[in-house]
């Protein structure tokens, strides 16, 4: 993850705001909530996606 990119998901989580970025080549909408460490030592960011493309059905089955 670029230090830019980190310090606006940062910023975006003390001011409580949504994140709108492209990962995987899909346009995601998200709450991030926690920056920290995958298991293999990658940043990774865990966030809450409301809106946007995935790869996968909702659960709820409307997209």
């Amino acid at each position: 993850m670029s230090q830019s990119n980190l310090y606006a998901i940062r910023n975006a989580i003390l001011a409580d705001q949504q994140v709108t970025c492209v990962y995987e080549g899909r346009r995601r909408e998200l709450c991030p909530h926690i920056i920290g460490t995958d298991k293999s030592g990658d940043e990774a960011v865990l966030a809450w996606q409301f809106a946007g493309e995935s790869s996968r059905r909702c659960r709820n089955g409307s997209a």
